[in-house]
């Protein structure tokens, strides 16, 4: 075979050479290896004796044609709007002006920094982008706009875009940018017919000035404040509050227990990552650092992949791990065999790169690199399937200027390849359209994925106490009932009762996670929520019987039973008021104050599983949804 024909600069055919190669001889050594290390050096002697290369291909330049394309495209969209008032028009018209900002954010991630295409796509997204009243974000795509004296009708577009925009902040420097523009303008060589129209929309635009800009066709984007910990923070546990405590067992390994009782709604971890990603469909709109939606990206200087929110982000991204990356992103986007865990496993091989060799030496990578990552328990072929990744990957960032000795980086993105995909966890964000400011229009979407070290002490239960929201990148843990003192912390992995039958979850949780879950849920064989009956079925707190009403005949008095059903009613009474408000949109923390004052006292009254108190914990899940992150985007599903 040709040299050519063995070398691969992609993933997907030099992982299908690669499995042509084992015979049964090669699988049975493979199986045999007991460690990682052992593993990539049986791949790399087999390469070898094939001639065998890797040469991963760096791809995601700058494409100063493809990017005309694109603002071709955009330019074509923004005739057929012509003047639009962004307060008023309807769904269609909405649909071209974010066709029109998704294409000219193209042409900006395509052009070359600098080049005559970067300016024209952000002065074009300026413009659109003050009509909805976005001015923030036009004035950023001004800044970016690069311009010379002699390009006069540039200066004025500008001058239009940047007066419109400070109209109500700073009328002054409103006024002050038309007289810059029509003093240039004056003293232009353009054509008479053009300097006398571009005159008149500065004449008519300092008019205006003191109608101010429109109303944000978007709320603006505040980045979502992160609560506190409940009874302040752990002294040895990360992130964590002092009300947990961690504990090990050969059963469960490391896990969190309550040593106190914790109240529902209580916040009990706030975890920063030790490193994330945004999956590929997040890249063009998502600051690839802080993971904030914008609507005016900062495209990344080298690549057409990722975007930044500022220049702040883009050099802290850069410095630490974009630099290396930077080329390689294409492989994660295309490839069928690589998924985007790839991309979360490099940043956390590149932040770990200085203590790979000695994880102890860094406390908070020592923690990552203790998590578990089930080679024992995993099928041959999937530990092949990594130990491929893991020898491509590390040979691309080789490639791109990162040092290791001998096979020191193979080994380290084996183990995290493995470890990540049992211990990484979403980041998410709530979607909303403008054309439904109020209302639940959207649940919850992943945009990216994280590994977080305190989090992923928490094992698992079908029917969780706990549930995670992202802040920007951090995630915040919240129990969404009391939890006692003695009581494991319990989030769910993906595969709750409310939804997934018990043995799909048993297979599920067995195949990803290489354990048999042994929760309430599943021992009891718990009905889906769609099965449960709508009515709560009480418990006595004394005897343990069921009965239909809170109170016991037996083990209370009139007057005591009595008191009881008074009490359960003003709690359902303000459960009901507090579920209206929150389909509505209506909410305050007195709703959130009720609904956790109804988990509170009904936990330990009804007979689980319970629909309303199911139902409870739900509302209360969207609120904290609403105040984690939220992204408003002019419509859904754009073609």
């Amino acid at each position: 075979m040709a040299a050519a024909e063995n070398s691969f600069e992609h993933f997907d055919p030099f992982y299908r050479r690669l499995s042509s190669l084992l015979g049964a001889d090669e699988v049975a050594r493979f199986a045999a290896c007991s460690s990682d290390e052992q593993r990539v050096l049986l791949l790399q002697r087999l390469l070898a004796e094939a001639k065998v290369r890797l040469q991963p291909l760096k791809a995601g330049h700058k494409d100063q044609q493809l990017a005309q394309k694109y603002l071709d495209a955009a330019q074509s969209v923004v005739a057929l709007l012509d003047e639009f008032d962004a307060s008023t028009e309807n769904e269609g018209v909405l649909q071209h002006v974010s066709k029109a900002l998704r294409l000219f954010g193209e042409a900006a991630n395509h052009a070359p920094t600098g080049s005559r295409v970067s300016s024209d796509a952000h002065l074009g997204r300026a413009g659109l982008l003050s009509k909805l009243g976005q001015c923030a974000d036009a004035l950023n795509d001004c800044q970016r706009v690069t311009v010379s004296p002699d390009d006069v009708d540039i200066l004025c577009q500008l001058a239009l875009i940047r007066s419109a925009c400070l109209a109500k902040e700073d009328r002054e420097a409103a006024q002050v940018e038309i007289r810059e523009a029509l003093a240039a303008l004056s003293k232009s060589q353009l054509a008479k017919p053009e300097k006398a129209q571009m005159t008149m929309k500065l004449v008519s635009q300092m008019k205006h000035l003191s109608d101010g800009p429109r109303p944000p066709r978007l709320p603006p984007h505040e980045p979502p404040e992160c609560p506190k910990v409940f009874q302040g923070p752990h002294a040895s546990i990360p992130n964590a509050s002092s009300a947990l405590d961690l504990r090990e067992s050969p059963e469960k390994g490391r896990y969190l227990v309550a040593n106190t009782t914790i109240p529902a709604g209580a916040v009990v971890i706030v975890d920063e990552p030790y490193a994330w990603m945004l999956s590929p469909s997040a890249w063009h709109d998502h600051c690839t650092h802080c993971c904030r939606p914008l609507l005016a990206p900062l495209p990344c200087p080298t690549c057409t992949q990722v975007c930044f929110c500022s220049r702040e982000c883009m050099s802290e991204a850069m410095s630490s791990y974009h630099s290396f990356e930077c080329s390689l992103l294409h492989h994660v986007a295309s490839s069928s065999e690589l998924s985007s865990m790839a991309l979360l496993v490099m940043r956390v091989v590149l932040r770990a790169r200085e203590h790979l060799a000695r994880p102890t030496d860094d406390p908070t990578f020592a923690r990552v690199h203790q998590q578990v990552g089930n080679s024992d328990a995993r099928p041959v072929g999937d530990l092949v399937k990594r130990t491929a990744a893991a020898l491509f990957l590390a040979q691309g960032l080789r490639d791109a200027g990162l040092t290791a000795q001998d096979c020191l980086l193979e080994v380290a993105m084996l183990r995290h390849l493995q470890s990540c995909s049992c211990n990484a966890y979403e980041i998410s964000e709530t979607v909303q359209p403008a054309l439904q400011i109020c209302g639940w229009s959207r649940q919850a979407e992943a945009i990216g994925g994280a590994v977080y070290s305190t989090i992923s002490l928490a094992n698992h239960g079908c029917w969780a106490n706990v549930a995670r929201l992202s802040h920007g990148r951090r995630c915040v843990v919240r129990c969404v009932r009391r939890v006692e003192r003695g009581e494991e912390l319990l989030d769910n992995y993906g595969y709750s009762f409310l939804s997934v039958g018990p043995e799909e979850r048993q297979s599920a949780l067995a195949k990803q996670y290489f354990f048999q879950c042994g929760c309430q849920p599943c021992q009891q064989r718990w009905p889906c929520f769609h099965q449960l009956r709508p009515d709560a079925r009480f418990r006595c707190q004394k005897c343990g019987k069921q009965s239909g009403k809170p109170s016991c005949k037996n083990c209370h008095s009139k007057a005591g039973s009595k008191e009881i059903e008074r009490k359960v009613r003003l709690f359902s009474d303000r459960f009901q008021v507090a579920l209206a408000r929150v389909k509505v949109c209506d909410v305050d923390e007195s709703v959130e104050q009720w609904l956790a004052e109804y988990i509170e006292e009904m936990q330990d009254r009804v007979e689980h599983p319970s629909k309303e108190l199911l139902v409870a914990q739900q509302a209360l899940i969207k609120i904290w949804a609403w105040q984690a992150n939220r992204n408003s985007v002019l419509v859904l599903n754009e073609p």
